[in-house]
């Protein structure tokens, strides 16, 4: 017989893209799709795109344009409530010249309670293609309410070695609306970092809004 599995795909629009208390689009309109596929063993993988934009003054990280996330991994279930994942996730930057090549590989660890709140640590050996570590940290979790409205919000630490040398927090808050595959949502991020070269503009007292669209599909 067939194994049980399931894919959908999602397509975005969004005022920003920030990703771990900085923004990846340099506070501009992004534009994002992804596609994921979850077989019943707890088996998964996928690909997930955004267009970024990062400042002139960044140097040669300029040239990153788009970037790529793909990712595989494994799901298993500890108890009724828990079950922890492990992915191995891959972040590229194609177009950008073979002398500015920042792509890099991360390992992620997580914790999850009734698949809504989760505990995540990721590890990035060569972060942005720099030599040196980071080390995030995170808390996420979210909350339904009546007429389809859910709460999200989430809290995480970043430790950066060298040559980026920052430690810093970040989080957001958000309400979002879904119904039949699409998806409105409104986020407000915070973070008390310094600005840090290559990896984005500060994303500090910044609202974001979103539209998605979702693709459901079985096989």
């Amino acid at each position: 017989s067939q194994a049980a599995g399931s894919w959908h795909a999602t397509v975005t629009a969004a005022t920003d893209y920030v990703f771990r208390g900085f923004s990846r689009s340099d506070s501009d309109p992004a534009f994002q799709a992804g596609l994921q596929y979850r077989h019943s063993s707890g088996f998964g993988a996928g690909l997930w795109g955004s267009t970024v934009h990062f400042p002139a003054d960044e140097g040669s990280a300029n040239e990153r344009r788009v970037e790529l996330q793909g990712f595989a991994g494994y799901s298993a279930p500890l108890t009724e409530d828990w079950s922890l994942s492990a992915f191995l996730l891959r972040y590229e930057y194609p177009g950008a010249s073979a002398d500015v090549d920042e792509s890099y590989s991360e390992a992620e660890v997580s914790l999850v309670y009734r698949g809504v709140f989760q505990a995540s640590l990721a590890y990035a050996p060569d972060l942005l293609a720099s030599g040196f570590p980071g080390l995030f940290a995170e808390l996420s979790g979210g909350y339904p309410l009546p007429r389809l409205i859910d709460l999200s919000g989430g809290i995480g630490r970043a430790e950066l070695d060298t040559p980026f040398d920052a430690s810093y927090t970040y989080g957001h808050l958000g309400v979002g609306w879904s119904h039949q595959g699409l998806g409105l949502e409104l986020s407000y991020y915070r973070t008390d970092s310094r600005s840090i070269p290559r990896w984005g503009e500060v994303a500090d007292g910044s609202w974001v809004f979103s539209l998605s669209v979702r693709f459901p599909g079985e096989q």
